[in-house]
């Protein structure tokens, strides 16, 4: 399918499959990498995103949901990528779901 949808304020088109997951268009073919797949299920929040400002886990919505969507990552969160380093650092790194004490605020 043709995906068409905002992401951070920019307009991006890309052709995909209607279900691959919004956590793969957004990692792998837009190189967002500040969502995780931490899990392997709906439980860990890792990949938290916004679409049309309500949250939803980017590994359980397929791209086909997200056609004509605003989506945020946490890269649009901010225009100044050092605000985001020290939340960046604290983010769970792909594989399996991160330790109790990895999931701290960010301060």
């Amino acid at each position: 399918m043709k995906l068409s949808c905002r992401v951070n304020a920019k307009t991006e088109v890309l052709e995909v499959d209607a279900l691959t997951p919004l956590i793969e268009v957004l990692r792998e073919r837009l190189a967002l990498i500040g969502a995780h797949q931490g899990c392997t299920g709906d439980n860990c929040g890792a990949c938290t995103v916004l679409v049309n400002d309500v949250p939803v886990y980017a590994c359980q919505v397929p791209a086909c949901q997200v056609q004509g969507a605003d989506v945020r990552t946490v890269e649009g969160l901010t225009s100044d990528p050092e605000r985001l380093a020290p939340c960046r650092k604290r983010l769970p790194r792909p594989g399996p779901p991160p330790a109790a004490s990895a999931r701290q605020e960010c301060s």
